[in-house]
């Protein structure tokens, strides 16, 4: 389909010069930049994963180290990082396109990758020195390489899905457990069906082994540095306390400021720190309960919510996040029609770990930005069966209204939950 090739070259161009064009001014170095930036020329100097001279743990290694290499090669210079981010930016939009053609709906695919290219957020985010862009593009590079090695059976599509995942997991400390995860639902998913889907899991055994063993290697690491066993960061704790003390209760996504969190800001040891973290955390569930469920659904209602303080708002107040709004919650008629397709896991199984970890955490514009793609991909299959199976009009602007309404529903849940 020379049309095709087309339309996905010059998506690509579009995507990539929106990018630049959006984020032509050198990125703000606030909040995590500051720490991704010292690290990174910390690596690039020669003195190790080191805050202030002092060997660390806190914050996974991989995007500081994607930082150093960009510094080495095109000396430090921001821009250069913003540029490299927009062409992963742009080449996510074509890993949409692909993902949609391997599951079977090309066009849609097209429309996916379409969405991605303009996303505010995903647009945006490639003009912050923040993890979010290698993440969501290791990621999308991971369920294409699921699907193809589904599809094609190779071994190299195996591991190639392994050492994303390992990289993504050294990236987000947060997606440390999607491997393992992943593995076990393709397992689950084909142990009945004919044999030559059944040896799928061996394939991503290889993979599953590449992705542990980079995770291993640097848990060894921060063992040799600390003598405490230490998966991939030691910002787990603070990130854990946060999700259940937020501060003024109910502004995820930002450090808690109670007085138990200044007393634990003040511990010199992070190991220590974060132990205290999570005692603190675990303490505070078990005196109030009663809380919980409120503040996990306000951590989902945010999760679905279009309004944007970290990624579009860039001064702290929100934004209305217009794709975000008007597509996902078609993403769940794409869920619907996926469903019962065997090889729907690859494009469902991360979305599903991200909301077990809101849960968990709490969900926000920069957690959900990885599987935003994959929302846009799904959104795109659920317009399209509307579009294409719907005949009256009457019931089309039905649907688009429901989807609007659905949209200040999320607004009031949040706000009522905030209390």
């Amino acid at each position: 389909m020379p049309g095709f090739r087309v339309w996905v070259s010059l998506l690509f161009a579009a995507a990539l010069g929106i990018r630049l064009a959006a984020n032509a001014a050198p990125p703000p170095l606030t909040g995590d930049a500051v720490s991704h930036e010292a690290k990174a020329l910390s690596l690039l100097q020669g003195r190790g994963y080191a805050m202030e001279g002092t060997l660390t743990s806190f914050k996974p290694p991989g995007y500081p180290a994607f930082l150093a290499i960009l510094y080495g090669v095109f000396g430090h210079d921001h821009r250069a990082v913003v540029w490299v981010q927009s062409l992963l930016g742009a080449l996510t939009c074509l890993i949409v396109v692909a993902i949609g053609g391997r599951l079977g709906f090309p066009l849609w695919g097209l429309a996916g990758g379409a969405f991605a290219a303009i996303a505010p957020s995903l647009v945006r985010g490639c003009g912050l020195l923040v993890t979010e862009t290698l993440a969501t593009f290791l990621l999308a590079l991971s369920v294409w390489l699921a699907l193809a090695c589904w599809q094609d059976r190779k071994l190299w599509q195996a591991a190639g899905w392994g050492v994303s995942l390992g990289l993504l997991a050294l990236t987000r400390s947060v997606m440390v457990g999607l491997p393992l995860c992943w593995w076990t639902v393709a397992w689950l998913r084909t142990r009945r069906m004919e044999s030559d889907h059944r040896v799928l899991p061996r394939r991503l055994a290889l993979g599953l082994l590449l992705a542990v063993g980079l995770i291993g290697a640097w848990t060894w690491r921060n063992w040799t540095v600390h003598r405490a066993f230490v998966l991939v960061s030691t910002d787990g704790g603070r990130a854990f306390y946060a999700s259940y003390r937020p501060p003024d209760g109910y502004r995820f996504g930002l450090n808690a400021n109670d007085a138990l969190a200044q007393r634990a800001e003040r511990i010199s040891s992070e190991i220590e720190r974060e132990r205290f973290y999570y005692a603190a955390t675990w303490a505070w569930l078990r005196a109030h309960l009663g809380e919980v469920p409120r503040l996990v659904l306000l951590k989902f209602a945010y999760l679905g919510s279009p309004w944007d303080w970290e990624l579009i708002g860039r001064d702290g107040q929100a934004r209305y996040n217009w794709l975000y709004g008007i597509t996902v919650p078609f993403a769940l008629i794409g869920v619907w029609l996926l469903r019962r397709r065997a090889e729907a896991q690859w494009a469902l199984v991360p979305a599903g770990y991200v909301l077990l970890m809101t849960a968990v955490f709490y969900g926000s514009p920069r957690f959900r930005l990885p599987i935003e793609p994959h929302l846009l991909l799904l959104a795109s299959i659920g317009l399209g069966w509307v579009f294409q199976r719907v005949a009256s009009w009457k019931v089309r602007t039905g649907v688009v209204a429901a989807d609007l309404a659905s949209n200040a529903l999320l607004i009031a849940a949040v706000r009522v939950l905030r209390g």
